[in-house]
């Protein structure tokens, strides 16, 4: 008795091709997702790094323009290193 996928199986041939599709498929997913793996997280730390920036800048606006000047006056090189 055959079973599935015997050569006299009139479905064998579509049995065939649609595992090779699967397989193929499979194989597409995994190496794209490897492409990915370093990527994703660097973006999202692009994003936090962004966001941290557009908050400083939101900050620095909202300051005084004398409170500024008078923070930059204060710093120095140091004399000795």
């Amino acid at each position: 008795m055959a079973g599935p996928g015997a050569p006299c199986d009139p479905c064998a041939p579509a049995a065939v091709w649609k595992r090779h599709i699967v397989r193929q498929l499979r194989h597409r997913d995994r190496t794209q997702k490897a492409l990915f793996l370093e990527l994703v997280p660097a973006y999202n730390h692009l994003l936090e790094k962004a966001e941290l920036l557009a908050k400083f800048s939101e900050k620095l606006k909202s300051e005084p323009k004398d409170a500024i000047s008078t923070r930059h006056e204060d710093w120095r090189w140091p004399t000795r290193w």
